[in-house]
């Protein structure tokens, strides 16, 4: 028999494994979605580095998020 040959079953299981690990991405995608957002392009300038700002450290202030502790 041809190794290229799969049973139904065999082509079911990899079609149900393929289907999670799209989901996954995609739930993934989702919390990148809503973890950054796109800065408008009033606001862009020569100084900023990239177009996104990152929702849960809120804005950056001399290289450093404010709003949150580090602790050294």
């Amino acid at each position: 028999m041809s190794p290229n040959i799969r049973s139904r079953r065999e082509k079911a299981n990899e079609l149900i494994r393929r289907g999670e690990n799209l989901a996954k991405v995609l739930q993934m995608s989702k919390a990148m979605q809503t973890r950054f957002k796109l800065i408008p392009k009033a606001a862009l300038n020569k100084v900023t580095v990239a177009g996104i700002r990152d929702m849960s450290l809120g804005r950056v202030k001399d290289g450093k998020p404010v709003g949150m502790c580090f602790w050294i």
